[in-house]
């Protein structure tokens, strides 16, 4: 699958999809790979819950990237305070700016101006791409996007294409031009694309796939199909036997321990069953772009998951050379 080479030659991923579909976990087990393989790896969360942190035993990120792992770094964007700093960058006073982005009336234009917070994102992401340490080595080797829910994903990778079409000259289309560029470049550049195989979500991430290709010009490259089943914890002829000795269980009113243990394998037969329609329309997609998450029986995942992730991951690129 050269697809998984490919991810990790890549200097930025967006993680996309539907909410609740395990985009954060996918982010965490993207960067922690790459850190793996060496390289310097930046987290960055998007939205305004806290998804990341918790991996790392932290109740919030910053701002600021801080070290959550060997090698990878995590960090939050915040619209809002990249907006004041570009105020600040580009009035020529400090008490004016300060005047500026303490006012009411700048409080209602930084909620209610369509797609502000998507560039001041989006132009953030861009810094952290462009950022250098003192000897000019990059200061980060793959920057993991952990992006908002599909419909504001889309907006946010939507804005510098509308921008730059309706602005055509100044400084404002030339900074938008040079993030529009950075998303467009494939070879800088890649989407993935989490989903689960439910009707939903596979819906939405077929929808996506269409219009990353068609509208945006960013086809998606690699999909997860997260939250998998196994396939061969029963035989055929075992599941038949299950299932047939739950329902004999049922008619007499078993309710003992081995009629939960046998109703517990079912659930799991069933929902296997229900799984293989959608895993079915995923692989049909594009069978070769498709990585397959195993569901985990726990309330929460960790990081012990995300690097069990991690390591499936590496195993496909190893397995791929």
């Amino acid at each position: 699958m050269k697809e998984i080479q490919g991810i990790f030659n890549r200097r930025l991923i967006f993680v996309m999809g539907k909410g609740g579909v395990g985009k954060t976990t996918v982010s965490v087990s993207i960067g922690l790979a790459a850190a793996r393989l060496g390289k310097k790896v930046l987290l960055v969360e998007t939205g305004k819950a806290d998804t990341i942190a918790p991996f790392f035993r932290m109740n919030s990120l910053s701002n600021i990237p801080v070290v959550v792992h060997e090698n990878v770094w995590a960090v939050r964007v915040d619209p809002r305070r990249e907006l004041d700093e570009y105020v600040q960058a580009h009035v020529g006073s400090s008490f004016i700016a300060k005047q500026i982005t303490n006012s009411k009336l700048y409080d209602h234009l930084a909620e209610a101006t369509p797609g502000i917070k998507e560039v001041m994102t989006l132009g953030r992401i861009w810094r952290w791409e462009q950022s250098k340490e003192k000897n000019g080595t990059l200061t980060f080797d793959m920057i993991v996007i952990d992006s908002p829910a599909t419909g504001h994903g889309l907006s946010l990778l939507r804005l510098p294409q509308t921008v730059t079409e309706m602005v055509r000259v100044g400084p404002i289309f030339s900074q938008t031009k040079m993030i529009l560029d950075m998303l467009q470049n494939q070879a800088l550049t890649w989407l993935t694309v989490v989903t689960l195989p439910e009707e939903l979500p596979v819906n939405e991430a077929m929808q996506f796939n269409t219009i990353s290709s068609n509208e945006l010009n960013m086809p998606v490259q690699l999909f997860f199909l997260n939250g998998v089943y196994p396939p061969d914890a029963f035989t055929p002829e075992q599941a038949t036997d299950i299932l047939s000795r739950f329902e004999e269980g049922k008619k007499l009113g078993r309710s003992d321990r081995s009629q939960m243990v046998l109703d517990s394998a079912r659930r799991l037969i069933i929902r296997r069953q229900l799984q293989e329609t959608y895993i079915e329309q995923m692989k049909n997609l594009n069978h070769s772009r498709l990585i397959e998450i195993p569901f985990y029986f726990i309330n929460r995942l960790t990081v012990t998951e995300a690097l069990d992730i991690a390591t499936l991951l590496i195993n496909k690129l190893n397995h791929s050379e």
